[in-house]
């Protein structure tokens, strides 16, 4: 037990040696050095590293690829403070709470992004995206009203109208040959417009929450901006709250 605890100990004093190296580094190459280069840095065992590194993705500071190794991501520990934690997907949350979802149809297009997206993004005035919406269902009621934006550049090719049953990180993947490495998200409260209340049968001024999010690459590109509208009836999140 004690060495248990010991180990503990040490992998939290590896883990904030390892923020420090990151504050110290000049953010040209966002990959950590090898786990037994780190390990002896740091002078202890690889293990302690490993479960260093393991805490520090828990809070989206670091990814690991597997076959190419760790990356940190500067944003998340900025403002690592102001994260909650994880979220599963959508149909999860859902099926989880005894419902049976479904997926309607995805509509897609290339469009001129709107300034606040193509910013996001990292776009320049004029360049495409590839807009992509879908609706998620309970008992044919909408529960998920979710738009995505991708840049059109990053596409090696484009779905098919065959190819239309996809979600976004099918997108990221298959299209643009892209790995995710970490979401970057927050919850808005709304009041319900007109097409607010259209797309998810709620009533005219009843609040809501929309979740806006970017995704980003191991190399901290942007590879998507989605913005989810989420019916209340059946989206509830629980947040499980540590002291």
């Amino acid at each position: 037990m004690e060495r248990a605890r010991a180990n503990i100990a040490l992998s939290e004093q590896v883990k904030e040696d390892i923020i420090e190296l990151i504050q110290s580094s000049d953010g040209s190459n966002n990959k950590l050095p090898p786990e037994s280069e780190l390990a002896r840095q740091f002078g202890v065992s690889v293990a302690v590293v490993r479960e260093a590194l393991l805490l520090l993705s828990l809070e989206g500071v670091v990814t690991k690829k597997h076959g190419s190794g760790n990356y940190y991501h500067r944003t998340m520990l900025l403002e690592r403070d102001q994260y909650l934690g994880r979220m599963p997907g959508y149909l999860t949350i859902l099926r989880a709470q005894g419902h049976q979802p479904t997926v309607g149809l995805p509509y897609c297009e290339k469009r001129i992004p709107p300034k606040e997206i193509r910013e996001r993004l990292g776009l320049a005035e004029g360049d495409d995206a590839f807009f992509y919406s879908r609706m998620i269902y309970v008992d044919g009621v909408p529960a998920v009203c979710g738009t995505n934006w991708l840049p059109a550049k990053l596409f090696h090719r484009f779905p098919a109208d065959s190819e239309r049953m996809f979600n976004v990180f099918d997108l990221i993947q298959h299209y643009m040959q892209e790995d995710i490495a970490y979401g970057d998200s927050e919850f808005i409260p709304a009041v319900a417009g007109e097409l607010d209340a259209q797309q998810l049968s709620i009533p005219l001024g009843s609040a809501f929450m929309i979740q806006n999010g970017v995704y980003y690459s191991f190399q901290n590109k942007p590879l998507a901006y989605s913005s989810d509208k989420l019916n209340p009836a059946f989206m509830r999140i629980r947040i499980l709250a540590r002291p």
